[in-house]
């Protein structure tokens, strides 16, 4: 299940370091993700500067993997070294590092070449869109031994699935829904809707990236309205995991409206 947000700050603590190292050569540090974008903080360097030091150094790293105190594994693609600090001390130099990278996969280590059966994203607005969620409410009324009720129901609703032959692909169109509160004093169910492409054949990330920009493209000009996703997942091809992809997206704006009428096509046909 999907946690964080593409549009929400979110910090992890832990350990990290790089693929070929076997995880030998840990660093603590803190990765920190804001306005799409990740920075991590590490205590020391994977790379120490020696010898002549210019200022202008570039070191880059497909992938730096974490394990945070809470034991999430996470993956830092394409990090690249945003700025390094020396200091002086009673136990001579020590040097720091920062990373900068746009993407983050949490919930499994991979790398670049990680393939992927299927990316799932979803996209705030849709929901009212597509004008279905499965929610029923009935109400019984008093009689003389019992008090009037009042009956929610929320059912799963089935998943509508296009084929698209030219990517040997699908496209699924889904719903769901999140629960919250105590029962006693406040309970409450939010709906959102979301947008699931699986491949014949496993993907890199850049493939689903460029599929997911086309289909949302398509899908605002349909609405009258931008549609990008907050929260993207995925399902690594090799082990079935499931992860959250953190990404920045750009110019990402995200749909306004909150009742149907609004939309330029009022709603989606479902079959």
């Amino acid at each position: 299940m999907t946690k964080h947000s593409i549009s929400d700050a979110v910090d992890f603590v832990g350990e990290w370091f790089l693929p070929n190292t076997g995880g030998d050569q840990r660093i603590s540090g803190i990765l920190s993700w804001s306005s799409q974008r990740a920075s991590l903080q590490l205590n020391s360097s994977f790379a120490p500067l020696s010898g002549v030091v210019y200022g202008n150094e570039f070191h880059s790293y497909p992938a730096v993997h974490g394990i945070t105190t809470s034991g999430q594994f996470i993956s830092v693609l394409d990090a690249q070294r945003g700025g390094a600090n020396v200091h002086f001390g009673d136990v001579g130099m020590l040097q720091s590092e920062r990373l900068v990278s746009s993407w983050l996969v949490i919930g499994a280590h991979v790398g670049p070449q990680t393939l992927y059966g299927e990316v799932r994203v979803r996209i705030p607005g849709l929901q009212i869109w597509i004008g279905l969620s499965g929610i029923r409410k009935t109400i019984v009324n008093k009689t003389d031994s019992s008090p009037a009720s009042f009956i929610y129901q929320v059912e799963g609703l089935a998943e509508e699935i296009i084929d698209i032959p030219g990517l040997s692909a699908i496209l699924g169109w889904g719903s769901g829904a999140n629960c919250s509160g105590d029962l006693i004093t406040d309970i409450a169910v939010k709906m959102s809707a979301y947008l699931r492409i699986q491949s014949a054949a496993p993907k890199d990330l850049d493939w689903y990236f460029q599929q997911m920009g086309k289909t949302t493209t398509l899908l605002s000009f349909l609405a009258g309205s931008p549609m990008a996703s907050d929260q993207i997942s995925a399902k690594v091809a090799k082990s079935g995991a499931e992860v959250e992809v953190l990404v920045a997206l750009r110019e990402a704006k995200y749909c306004q409206y909150r009742n149907g009428h609004e939309f330029f096509c009022l709603e989606m046909t479902w079959a």
